[in-house]
């Protein structure tokens, strides 16, 4: 889940999982599995009780819970993911001395549709967006895709559905901006779609600065301010000043702007030689 391309994605699912999960829940990042030169980056979730907390679409949940991520980056592969598959159980099972084939589950989340993967193992629809695979190995495998469930912000769907693609996430994207209670919500897919909720904010007439803003907070509180900048600029000396600011988000544009502010420098120069707009820059000044 570390390879190049796809890195963005499995953090922020990473990230929100272990936000939301981890309120109640232990929640494990990575399992190190003997034989195997490094550790897995996986995601597990130990379950203490399951009564309190009414979870919509991972109610099947028990003891011991894997989640694999496939973004749209990272589509599954049935060769190789399933393989990985088998891998990942073993491990868990060696390694967790309390888990067994009756209190484990493995889920398989993506934003796509894998297509052979439900057709070649005759996988069942559950409920909307939920599949069961109960073919492959001892322990069933669940799917659960992004672009098929409903539209639930206020649950673990919530979540699920920031990695959905295409007409899905637009949609997804206008409840987020409307809605004023889902603020992590909106502030999680800035992160990642910065620049489409910037064109669904201007085109329904919101003013995004003040959340604009919150995300470098928050960016920086996630331990990823550094690394985008790292990659935004790189990418700048590669590919034009331009782009690579644009890679690195609106953190490294709103820097420069604030000192070029600071040295008395006027909006238009500084129009120049960010790329950023008058209201974005004049709301730097407060």
């Amino acid at each position: 889940m570390q390879t190049k391309g796809k890195s963005k994605y499995d953090e922020i699912f990473k990230i929100a999982m272990v936000d939301y999960f981890g309120t109640f829940w232990e929640v494990l990042t990575d399992l190190e599995i003997i034989d195997l030169p490094k550790k897995i980056d996986l995601l597990i979730i130990k379950t203490v009780s399951k009564s309190k907390y009414n979870l919509k679409l991972f109610n099947y949940f028990k003891k011991f819970n894997v989640l694999e991520f496939k973004s749209v980056n990272n589509l599954f592969n049935v060769k190789e993911d399933l393989y990985k598959y088998f891998v990942y159980l073993g491990g868990i099972l060696l390694k967790e001395k309390d888990a067994n084939i009756k209190n484990t589950t493995f889920t398989l989340v993506s934003s796509r549709r894998p297509q052979k993967l439900i057709t070649n193992f005759r996988a069942k629809e559950i409920r909307q967006g939920l599949y069961i695979a109960e073919e492959i190995a001892v322990i069933p495998l669940h799917i659960v895709i992004a672009n098929e469930l409903e539209m639930d912000l206020n649950s673990e769907i919530g979540l699920i559905k920031e990695f959905s693609t295409g007409y899905e996430r637009t949609n997804f994207l206008n409840e987020i901006i409307k809605e004023e209670k889902n603020k992590k919500l909106l502030k999680y897919a800035m992160l990642m779609y910065y620049k489409q909720i910037k064109l669904i904010a201007e085109k329904e007439g919101i003013i995004m600065s003040a959340l604009e803003k919150e995300i470098n907070y928050i960016a920086d509180d996630l331990g990823l301010k550094d690394k985008w900048l790292k990659e935004g600029l790189e990418q700048g000396l590669e590919q034009g000043l331009e782009q690579g600011l644009e890679r690195g988000k609106y953190f490294e544009r709103s820097l420069i702007a604030q000192k070029a502010l600071s040295l008395g420098l006027s909006i238009e120069e500084i129009i120049k030689l960010t790329g950023l707009t008058k209201l974005e820059i004049e709301s730097l000044k407060n």
